[in-house]
Formats: structure tokens, C-alpha cells, sequence
């Protein structure tokens, strides 16, 4: 018989590199373990399934593109999507890659993939943002470094970013992860002196945050085996530094996002009296692309746009508390078949563990069974835009700030 604990399926692309692969296992089955204890459940601790995908590391390493050469990366993206899709053959609920370097690609790799892919530079961005921390030194892999796609989800969490400037500690730095990948023994408090040093000379070469702290992003999967002292650590002090182990911080989510018990956001009418709950989940959710938008977010907007269509609204509850909203109407008697979403929050310590896109789902299947087709609009500074054409909305049109979608295409 099995035992009331239950998670979903874990998928894992992992190999790049084994080691940290490794990691990642070993640190979610050691929470499993931990929660099983916490119970007081006795009996074999229950774990969840997982499905790992281990590509080949120098495979992945050959099939890598050119920075600005959108094209060039054509390979690499359909190596680790074609992995992804046998994660997703094979059962899996959601999906991870052990790696941050695909990362910078993850739109591309996942586009088609129709389960949820948890991307480590929002989760890491969440837990930075959650430490106080206001600039964090990106150190990994060349590609990781380059161009805007850690740097944007950061900026979005409003955390700014530097990388090493210096091109002979960028050398270093290659040579560090190259060794950790290799597992040689020794090599451990060498390169924590190494990545210390590093890190002091490109914090001098940044301009200094305003207020905030700075730290250190162990942004490759190997660059925390420098610290083994410190592997169980999402963020720890060293020799003056403080550091951000992304592997563990994802590794963690992932491990969250597998937990069945009470993972579920459930749906009941809004009312009055959650008014104050969803002003607060729109500062939290809206604001910052209001803002940027040019958009008015002054109190009396705020609870104008929150009464707006209350009657069509749904607040989402994790564990009884409001953790989102959506606000939809059903048509009307002109054409009951012509649905509009108008609002979708869920908040951010929430997002990219798959809430939304389930709940789309949803939203989609009951469309569907009532012959209806969903429209919507989002602001052009949203990545949420992303989600939805992952589902398969299609551009219907633009306006000056939104980009307005529809499901299914016309």
C-alpha cells in the first residue's frame, strides 16, 4: 500500500556536468529523507520519481553558438529540447535542467515542451531579492555571462548585475570550472581562494550598488564544490563574501514544486473583503512593468483597476491564503463564445514553479469545452507573454502597450 506522501515526477537533463548532476539528486532525495522524519512517518521514506535525461557534456559543448548569432544556436537548443521531450514522454510532471549555461537559451529549448521547465534565473532572482541583496556578480560559463538573459531576469526583481571585465580571470574563471567538472581531489580550497580573489577584483571594477548588499553568483552547477563546507548552503558567507549557490536554490524549488501535499491553488469568488489582500498582490505582481510602462500605480488607480470586473474574479488560494487572481468573463449574449481574461497575478514567490501555466491549462480546457476561444492582453515589458505563446496563444494585434493575444488562432 502506498504511503500518504506523494510527489510528482521529477525530469532532470543532467550531464552538464555529471557532478553536479549528482548534486541535485542527492539533495532532493536528502529533503525527502528530512521531511519523512519531520512527519514523524515511519516506515521507508517515500521519494519522489525521477526521470533523468544525461546528455553528453562535450556534445553540448560543440553544439554551441556565437554570441548576437541567433542562428548558430539552432543545435544547441534542439539537443536539450529533444531532451526535454523525453522527459516528457516518459512521464515526468515538470521538468529541470541541471545546468545554468541552457538556460540562457530556455525560451527557445522549452518552446513546444508541455510540461512546466523551472528556470534557475528566476528562482534565483526570487532568492536574492528575498536576501536584499542589490548586485550580484554573475560568475559561470562564457555564455552565461553574456548578453541580457540572467542580467533581465534580475533587473526584473529590480537586482542589478556585473561580470568579470578582466579577459585573463575570465580564462581563470573557465579553467576553475573545468577542473571542478573533473573532480579532482585537492582542487577544492585552491579554487575557493581563486574565486574569492576574482570576485574582489571585479566588485573593484563595478560601480558600487547605491544601497544593498553585493554577492557573489555561483552561476555554473560545479562552482559550488569549491565550497564543500558550505554544499548544503543556498547563500553563505566566505572570506568575506556572500555567496549564491544556484544549483541549491534550484534544486530546492525543484524539490518544492514535486510536493503534492497542498500544492494545488484552488479558486473561489472574490468578495469585498479580500480587496486589501489583492491591492497588495497587485503591487507585487504589477507595478514594476506598470511603471516602465508609464502607467499610473498612485492608490485610487490601484483600487479602481482592482474593483474593475470583481464580479468575473477568482482569488487563488495555496493553504487558504490568497496567493493570486484572475479575472475572467464568459462572453456575453452577442457572442457568449468570445471569452476574455482581463487579469492574471500569481505572486512572485509563486512564479516559475508552474502555477501559471496550470492554471491556464485549466482555463483553456474549459473554453474549449464550451466552444469558446480565450483573448487577452499583456504589457509588452511582461514575461508572462512568454507563457502564454508557450501555450499556444498567437499575436491578434498590438497596441501601444500591449500585445494582444488569442486562443486558439482564428
Amino acid at each position: 500500500m502506498r504511503s500518504q506522501q506523494q510527489y510528482k515526477k521529477i525530469g532532470v537533463v543532467g550531464g552538464v556536468a555529471w557532478a553536479s548532476t549528482v548534486e541535485y539528486y542527492r539533495q532532493i532525495c536528502q529533503w525527502s529523507q528530512l521531511r519523512h522524519r519531520e512527519l514523524v512517518r515511519s516506515g521507508t521514506p517515500e521519494m519522489p520519481e525521477f526521470a533523468i535525461e544525461s546528455v553528453n557534456i562535450a556534445e553540448s559543448h560543440g553544439r554551441r553558438g556565437v554570441a548576437g548569432d541567433e542562428a548558430s544556436w539552432a543545435r544547441f537548443d534542439a539537443y536539450f529540447h529533444a531532451a526535454l521531450l523525453r522527459l516528457q514522454a516518459s512521464g515526468a510532471d515538470f521538468a529541470l535542467i541541471a545546468s545554468n549555461t541552457p538556460h540562457k537559451r530556455l525560451e527557445a529549448i522549452r518552446r513546444g515542451v508541455d510540461i512546466p521547465v523551472l528556470s534557475i534565473f528566476e528562482v534565483v532572482a526570487q532568492a536574492c531579492a528575498a536576501a536584499g541583496v542589490s548586485q550580484l556578480l554573475i560568475l559561470g560559463t562564457e555564455p552565461t555571462m553574456q548578453g541580457q538573459a540572467l542580467p533581465g531576469v534580475l533587473s526584473r526583481h529590480g537586482i542589478g548585475s556585473c561580470v568579470p571585465l578582466d579577459a585573463g580571470d575570465r580564462v581563470l574563471l573557465a579553467e576553475l570550472i573545468a577542473e571542478l567538472q573533473a573532480g579532482g581531489s585537492g582542487s577544492a580550497d585552491s579554487a575557493a581562494r581563486q574565486i574569492g580573489a576574482l570576485a574582489e577584483r571585479a566588485f573593484a571594477a563595478a560601480a558600487q550598488p547605491q544601497q544593498g548588499r553585493r554577492a557573489v553568483g555561483l552561476a555554473c552547477t560545479e562552482l559550488p564544490l569549491a565550497f564543500p563546507a558550505q554544499l548544503e548552503l543556498a547563500s553563505f558567507e566566505h572570506a568575506g563574501h556572500f555567496y549564491i549557490n544556484t544549483s541549491l536554490i534550484h534544486a530546492r524549488a525543484a524539490f518544492e514544486m514535486a510536493l503534492q501535499d497542498g500544492q494545488t491553488l484552488a479558486r473561489r469568488a472574490a468578495t469585498e473583503a479580500d480587496i486589501p489582500e489583492l491591492l497588495i498582490l497587485r503591487r507585487q505582481t504589477f507595478h514594476r512593468y506598470m511603471a516602465e510602462a508609464g502607467m499610473a500605480i498612485d492608490a485610487d488607480t490601484d483600487l479602481i483597476r482592482v474593483r474593475f470586473q470583481l464580479e468575473n474574479a477568482s482569488v487563488l488560494l495555496l493553504g487558504g491564503q490568497i496567493v493570486g487572481l484572475i479575472k475572467m468573463s464568459r462572453g456575453d449574449a452577442q457572442d457568449p463564445s468570445e471569452w476574455r481574461i482581463h487579469q492574471l497575478q500569481i505572486s512572485p514567490r509563486l512564479q516559475g514553479r508552474g502555477f501559471g501555466s496550470t492554471l491556464m491549462r485549466e482555463l483553456m480546457a474549459e473554453a474549449a469545452a464550451a466552444g469558446a476561444s480565450l483573448g487577452l492582453g499583456v504589457l509588452k515589458n511582461n514575461p508572462a507573454q512568454a507563457l502564454y505563446r508557450r501555450l499556444g496563444f498567437v499575436d491578434e494585434g498590438e497596441n501601444e502597450r500591449e500585445f494582444l493575444l488569442r486562443w486558439p488562432a482564428r
